[in-house]
């Protein structure tokens, strides 16, 4: 048990260290706590008994007031609203202008003007895909919550909602959380001016989401991946079921491109992106042919992260990554006419400079060569 409650601990200060309402230097300020010791285990430990609050945007005295039964039980609000009170919907003190407000102040820094901007909701960081190079499972540190606090975005960003003009729902993917459907269909009915993106990989897009969307008018991001079901099994899926998992995305995709097209709205078609890696980088023509049959809006395409330093002048993979960046810039030239070619790929500059003058100095006819008929 004592390896347990060591894991216990170490969650519950991770958890309060990374809590929007946990302020360091305001609490040492307010409550005249010396450097010399540790601020968030004095909170954690005792400063709630002495009715010390991790912030001014998060009351212990109005938590327990709104949930009598944590008081009970002497147990310390924030961990509790942090564990427990984020999926249970408790009540906290907390004013969405005044915490507008409060990081406005704390960060001057990062002070603009929202209108016409853009906010990007994480919903959750949930997935039910086994990507093997997925951030999220290969990030150095995990995260605290597996979903945002659905009264966040249904209520605290109201105000944001109103002077943005573009939202993204990210995850994870946001269709595993239960909540963004009722997220969506609020966007769409309550703030109708709002060009919304949602970022899935496309296996929960069913039939009431298709209606949702298509409705709303919004645009869908799907993480394809590959062209075929035996390239993603082998490049992108870990484990067993792989294929199966590629088959339903691609009947989703299918039917949700025929109702946008008897609808006549293939401008809100989605985009679709592929992440390149050793295992699949002679996929790519392939992969832009099955983006171009799904009525694509665009193509984005990545380098896999986890296989390259980005950060070097060169890249880590020479050996596959040039030739496959320069086939990428040949794709982007030739479909320069019928759909947006994208990449985000973190490439060395030297590489993308070199690359691209070559792909410049070919033909029309070089690049047909080269590339297939599409």
């Amino acid at each position: 048990m004592k390896n347990d409650d060591e894991e216990m601990v170490k969650y519950i200060v991770n958890a309060i260290r990374c809590s929007l309402f946990w302020d360091e230097s305001w609490y040492k300020k307010t409550y005249n706590i010396s450097d010399d010791i540790n601020a968030l285990n004095h909170y954690i430990v005792e400063g709630y008994k002495m009715g010390y609050d991790p912030s001014p945007l998060f009351s212990g005295e109005k938590y327990y007031e709104n949930n009598p039964d944590v008081k009970s039980e002497g147990i310390n609000p924030l961990v509790h609203y942090e564990l427990f009170g984020v999926e249970e919907n408790r009540k906290y003190k907390v004013d969405t202008h005044e915490m507008l407000e409060f990081f406005k102040n704390k960060y001057p820094h990062l002070r603009m003007k929202l209108d016409g901007g853009i906010i990007r909701v994480r919903v959750t960081d949930k997935c039910n895909a086994k990507c093997r190079y997925c951030g999220l499972r290969v990030g150095v540190l995990g995260e605290c919550h597996e979903h945002m606090n659905p009264d966040w975005y249904m209520r605290l960003f109201r105000p944001i909602y109103e002077k943005v003009d573009q939202v993204l729902l990210t995850g994870g993917d946001p269709f595993v959380c239960k909540e963004s459907y009722s997220l969506m269909e609020m966007l769409g009915k309550e703030y109708p001016h709002l060009n919304v993106l949602v970022e899935t990989n496309g296996m929960m897009l069913n039939e009431k989401y298709r209606a949702l969307l298509s409705e709303c008018l919004y645009t869908i991001h799907v993480s394809l991946n590959a062209s075929n079901r035996k390239v993603f099994q082998e490049s992108c899926w870990e484990g067993d079921g792989g294929e199966v998992f590629f088959d339903k995305v691609q009947e989703n995709l299918k039917k949700y491109v025929a109702l946008l097209e008897s609808r006549d709205m293939l401008c809100f078609a989605p985009g679709y992106s592929m992440v390149i890696n050793k295992d699949n980088y002679y996929d790519v023509i392939d992969f832009a042919k099955l983006a171009l049959s799904l009525k694509g809006k665009y193509i984005t395409y990545y380098f896999d992260y986890t296989e390259n330093d980005m950060l070097a002048s060169y890249f880590t993979n020479p050996e596959i990554m040039r030739p496959t960046l320069k086939k990428l810039m040949e794709i982007e030239r030739v479909l320069a006419r019928y759909i947006l070619v994208t990449f985000r790929l973190w490439i060395p500059n030297k590489e993308a400079e070199t690359i691209q003058k070559e792909v410049d100095e070919e033909t029309d006819a070089e690049l047909q060569k080269n590339m297939r008929t599409f």
